[in-house]
């Protein structure tokens, strides 16, 4: 018995030195592996022929999905377990895409993760993903179903093509897409703090927007303002606001020219006034502003206006374009770019923008295309419709 306890007391460091060995080790591969996965997960650079690229991006991700399921295998609690949850996902849905597979493996995988508690941001993400391959599936449905209604339509047309004269048919828009909309609510209405809830709340507002739900848009702003007051989407879906709320009301604008005078759109009062937001450096304003041009010396008469307002940083710039194009219609100019008092006032997203008003001084529209036809609508709406003077 003396003998078995000190043999005892002899073994038990040898043990605990074999274990810490063996912990060490397992460590060391539990930290390769993560490290060869985090490579892995690093892109490589675009380069040679597109399909090449495809191939050994789908063939890195490949390798990431398997060394992430050796890693959970042998060490299921490791510190960067939802880390590699997160890059199974995106890896899964990167390799489907790639390889023009069903996503059905993603929402599979998906499902276990949010089963199995997941933090909230792996939960969101997960969600998200799923979300994706559900619309990605539905989208692809309704294209085997319009395929199919097409080869039905074409057969039965060659089938009367000898004996009838088929009618004439008419190509409808199609309708917002209710399903897609319907998923990004429910992801909203579940995640509305993760970082994808931003988008797809500004979507769900111009879908509001689009159907005349003024009541819906403005709920889903309000929603925005409150959960990410300063996230990128909220300040454009708020200038966008601004803008739609300005539509139907007196429109403001009093600024100095670049040639020092003072300009004010209530002073044009009887005129059609065109507002123009631009910059000299956008290739579509440079585009767009020579037909503006002629249109205002073919409409002046009539009584037309219009006020450009720069959002070039440059003064100098905005000087040698005006110049080299003629063009002698008053510009504001403020050097603050996108921060501009009026721009901002106003909502103003995109260049080029014409904001249009009306002989009372009341805007009327807001367009980047086509700003003629709503020019002409107006014209014709002037009390005295007769050639005005040209001032």
């Amino acid at each position: 018995m003396h003998c078995s306890v000190r043999m005892l007391s002899l073994l038990v460091p040898l043990i605990c030195a074999v274990v810490a060995s063996v912990s060490r080790a397992e460590g060391v591969q539990e930290a390769d592996l993560v490290a060869e996965i985090r490579e892995l997960m690093r892109d490589p650079a675009p380069g040679g022929a597109d399909e090449d690229y495809m191939s050994v991006l789908a063939d890195r991700r490949k390798k990431v999905i398997s060394r992430i399921e050796a890693l959970l295998r042998s060490h299921p609690r490791t510190p960067s377990r939802d880390e590699m949850l997160a890059a199974k996902l995106e890896s899964l849905y990167i390799v489907a895409t790639l390889d023009a597979q069903d996503l059905s493996r993603l929402q599979v995988e998906a499902d276990r993760v949010l089963a199995g508690k997941p933090s909230a941001s792996l939960a969101a993400y997960a969600a998200y993903l799923k979300m994706q391959a559900g619309i990605i599936a539905h989208r692809q449905r309704l294209r085997r179903q319009s395929l199919a209604a097409s080869r039905a339509a074409s057969r039965a047309t060659t089938a009367t093509t000898t004996t009838t004269t088929s009618a004439p048919t008419t190509t409808q828009a199609p309708a917002p897409d209710r399903f897609v909309i319907g998923e990004y609510r429910s992801f909203v209405a579940t995640y509305p703090k993760s970082r994808f809830a931003p988008g797809l709340m500004g979507r769900l507002i111009e879908d509001a927007v689009t159907r005349g739900d003024r009541a819906g848009a403005e709920r889903y702003l309000a929603k925005l303002r409150q959960d990410h007051p300063r996230h990128v989407e909220t300040e454009r879906q708020s200038a966008a606001e601004r803008a739609r709320s300005a539509v139907g009301k007196p429109f403001s604008l009093r600024a100095k020219t670049t040639t020092g005078q003072t300009v004010d759109v209530q002073d044009l009062r009887g005129h059609v006034v065109v507002v123009y937001f631009w910059a000299s450096y956008c290739p579509h304003c440079r585009e767009s502003i020579v037909r503006l041009q002629s249109m205002l010396e073919r409409l002046a008469s009539r009584g037309l206006r219009m006020i450009g307002v720069s959002l070039d940083e440059s003064r100098t710039s905005l000087d040698a374009f005006t110049s080299s194009r003629g063009i002698r219609w008053p510009q504001c100019f403020s050097g603050k770019a996108w921060d501009d008092d009026v721009a901002r006032r106003y909502g103003v997203q995109a260049i080029p923008s014409a904001y249009v008003v009306d002989g009372e001084g009341i805007l009327r529209a807001i367009r980047q295309e086509d700003v003629e036809s709503v020019v002409m609508t107006l014209l014709a709406e002037r009390p005295d419709s007769r050639p005005a003077a040209r001032e």
